[in-house]
């Protein structure tokens, strides 16, 4: 191989060499690569160097500036690596083997400017042998004696490319681990102090060795348009690698597959979201930022459980995949106000001719039905065009709640600010500080990596507290130094808390503060805590955006058939709709004036306030008559409420102005039209919950033990069974009476008014 003078590619890397393929037929791409290794150590041989440039996913970009579609793996959890990979290799866990199968490593090019990787390599040159890609990289297969042998080389250019582990990135961060503690070049890592208690001499590591398989694709350079023209590209191929072998392997998250899948389009559909959230402008005050989003990187998350308690997402990812599964592939059905279908089932949301009659009049409308699993199948460019409509109709009412409703609004301002704090440079030069924004802002994964590195060293402190009493003092001062960050990240949670709750309820945060009233700061806090947690819910984000379409479905049925309802039309109703009811949301959710109170009054002691306080009047303690516990399918409840509170006495008026504002002539008319219709539903939906209430009274272990009472009563009073059966009859019927009762009273107190038809149509449609 020739290399001139100033040749960048001066790294060189050596093994056996191989080649596999990639997908079938049309889509087949192939891929060779090197079987080599790495080596923690100090002696400068091209294994070392490997190591050196061998880096995880985060160090080599910034994962705020990657597009979702390059977020390609789990968080590290550096916990385990610390304290269970690295003793491992050490030899420190009584096994005599030290041996990790290879990690995979794709080579990349960096992009010239910014985070993240170029889509393909430069235009490929073949000389004999050698395969060069630009000042990339040089492939060569080594001759001997005239004949190819199994072993090749790779030269690389270490300013200019990347090794992207997709798979083995845990195993690999050991043995860096190792390399940089060895050799002190941690520099200003922030994941190094993981790290801090591990001692290791160059004696310990001589023997290890990591099998590393770098691999490349030929294919896919800048001088071969067939992949440009199917939408493969370097970030395609590298999702694929990671799903294929992680399905046999250690389960990825629901979140992370979802982050990978390019069959299914909601899951498409979700990362248009999560990217759009991602890459705003930060200095937009009061909008939703992807820091408030869960997006895959932890097996605990909000996407796992309903809610986190005390955590600072308020959606997932998962949620969100539910939501645009929902709503563009789920039952026709499930658009209708009083019924019910499932959603939540994977196989109920396969609707194939939905999305064909959403798209009605696009460029993409010519195919009789759209199946969810075709995002490999269709053309790219249909592809990029079907999440590009889908997307942007259902971002106009996800991102117009995260961004809208008066909680989420202050939420985000509350965090920014917060963020803001952090980054001021007296916080970032502690090192404590700069750690608590880490965990705050870097996504839930690293908190729980945290967590888990801090009671792994506290236990360690026990075992060496235990055999041999005394502690050493790196680990000592390795634990104060999580309990410092643990103490400042508890600090700054409760302050968020403390001032989104005084923000919602326009309580001044300086003067209550100082109040040393403890009982109203726990009231306050669990009145806040109840309603942002439960926003937070998959149950109530599935419940807005079902609201929002299906009064879209239900507002289009009463037109006559002969009425177009194209997918601009359709789009221009559902920014209408989501319009209307963020103005009413956000006038059931805002006190009546503006004072700024200095203790617990005004808008706190409203009833409204304790809507979804299972505990007392209101919808929620409605539903907690038949349901006590909240989970995602209670969806249909939380779309109840929203139409319940839109169309209620004290927010309809905020509704009617927006609608005339919004100055849509057709829209208007057509809610009009609607009006009993939409009516009828809420009533229905109203007396479903009701009934489920009263019904509940009766049922259950508490009455049954008051019937078991009464029935021995009457028959140690000597009654016949006729009369001890008219007495049960009288317990159910007056038990039923008073479940009414507290029926009326949790409406009355979230609606002020139970209205029938007549009346409740009459309010509706004055005025417009």
């Amino acid at each position: 191989m020739s290399r001139s003078f100033d040749n960048p590619k001066t790294s060189v890397v050596y093994g056996s060499f191989g080649e596999f393929t990639i997908d079938q037929g049309e889509n087949t791409i192939r891929a060779k690569y090197l079987l080599s290794k790495i080596k923690p150590g100090s002696d400068g041989n091209w294994e070392c160097e490997l190591a050196s440039e061998m880096k995880p996913w985060r160090e080599v970009f910034n994962v705020e500036e990657l597009s979702f579609d390059e977020l390609l793996q789990r968080d590290l959890d550096d916990s385990r690596v610390a304290h269970d990979l690295i003793p491992y290799l050490l030899g420190e866990l009584g096994g005599r083997a030290k041996f990790f199968p290879p990690i995979l490593a794709v080579i990349v090019p960096r992009k010239d400017i910014g985070s993240g990787i170029e889509g393909f390599y430069p235009h490929q040159n073949v000389l004999g042998q050698v395969e060069e890609y630009g000042n990339l990289f040089d492939f060569e297969q080594i001759e001997w004696d005239g004949q190819l042998t199994p072993l090749a080389s790779l030269s690389y250019n270490r300013q200019r490319s990347a090794f992207i582990i997709v798979d083995g990135q845990h195993r690999a961060m050991a043995v860096l681990a190792l390399h940089r503690q060895l050799n002190q070049n941690w520099g200003d890592n922030a994941f190094a102090s993981y790290y801090d208690h591990i001692e290791v001499t160059s004696e310990q590591v001589k023997s290890i060795e990591l099998p590393v398989c770098i691999i490349y694709f030929p294919d896919l350079h800048k001088g071969n348009s067939i992949p440009q023209e199917q939408g493969i590209d370097l970030s395609s191929i590298c999702r694929e690698i990671f799903l294929v072998v992680n399905r046999s392997a250690k389960r990825v998250s629901d979140a992370r597959t979802l982050l990978l899948d390019d069959d299914d389009i909601a899951a498409r559909l979700m990362r248009k979201t999560l990217s759009t959230l991602k890459d705003r402008n930060r200095k937009e005050d009061g909008l939703a930022r992807i820091y408030s989003i869960s997006y895959g990187d932890s097996d605990t998350e909000i996407g796992e459980k309903e809610v986190i308690s005390g955590r600072l997402e308020y959606s997932s990812a998962v949620a969100l995949h539910k939501v645009h599964r929902a709503l563009f592939f789920g039952p026709d059905e499930a658009f209708r106000i009083d019924n019910y279908e499932d959603i939540l089932d994977g196989r109920r949301t396969r609707n194939s001719n939905r999305p064909v009659e959403i798209l009605l009049g696009t460029r993409i409308a010519n195919r009789p039905t759209l199946s969810r699993n075709s995002g490999k199948t269709l053309p790219p460019g249909e592809v990029d065009e079907i999440v590009e409509k889908l997307g942007n109709m259902a971002d106009k009412a996800l991102i117009g709640l995260f961004d809208g409703l008066r909680p989420f609004t202050i939420h985000n301002s509350e965090l920014r600010r917060l963020r803001m704090k952090l980054l001021d440079p007296n916080f970032q030069s502690q090192v404590e500080q700069k750690k608590a924004y880490n965990l705050i802002f870097d996504g839930s994964g690293v908190r729980n990596v945290f967590e888990s590195h801090f009671e792994r060293l506290k236990d360690e402190r026990e075992a060496y507290t235990r055999e041999e009493g005394t502690v050493p003092v790196h680990l000592q001062r390795q634990i104060k130094f999580c309990e410092s960050v643990m103490q400042a990240l508890g600090y700054h949670e409760r302050e968020f808390h403390r001032c989104r709750a005084c923000s919602f309820f326009h309580i001044n945060f300086d003067l209550f503060d100082n109040e040393d009233n403890q009982k109203d700061h726990v009231e306050l806090s669990q009145k806040a805590r109840i309603l942002f947690q439960t926003l937070a819910t998959q149950a109530f984000q599935l419940g807005y955006a079902m609201a929002i379409f299906t009064i879209v479905e239900e507002l289009k049925r009463w037109q006559p058939a002969t009425v177009s309802f194209e997918y601009s039309k359709r789009f221009e109703l559902v920014e209408f709709v989501t319009a209307v009811y963020l103005a009413a949301l956000n006038k059931y959710f805002s006190p009546k004036g503006e004072t700024l109170h200095r203790s617990l009054i005004g808008y706190i002691r409203e009833s409204r306030t304790s809507i979804f306080d299972a505990s007392a009047h209101g919808l929620r303690g409605l539903l907690a008559m038949s349901v006590s516990e909240l989970n995602e399918r209670q969806w249909r409840f939380f779309r109840y409420a929203i139409l319940e509170i839109v169309h209620s006495s004290f927010c309809w008026k905020a509704a009617q102005s927006k609608m005339k504002e919004m100055n849509n002539e057709w829209a208007l008319e057509w809610y009009k039209k609607a009006i009993p219709t939409l009516v009828d539903g809420i009533i229905s939906e109203r007396k479903k919950y009701v009934n489920d209430a009263i019904e509940a009274s009766v049922k259950g272990q508490e009455f049954e033990l008051l019937r078991m009472r009464t029935e021995a009563e009457e028959k140690g009073a000597g009654k016949t069974q006729e009369q001890i059966e008219d007495s049960i009859e009288k317990l159910q019927k007056a038990r039923k009476e008073e479940a009414k009762k507290s029926t009326d009273s949790h409406l009355k107190a979230s609606l002020e008014d139970i209205e029938e038809k007549e009346k409740m149509v009459r309010r509706l449609s004055e005025g417009l």
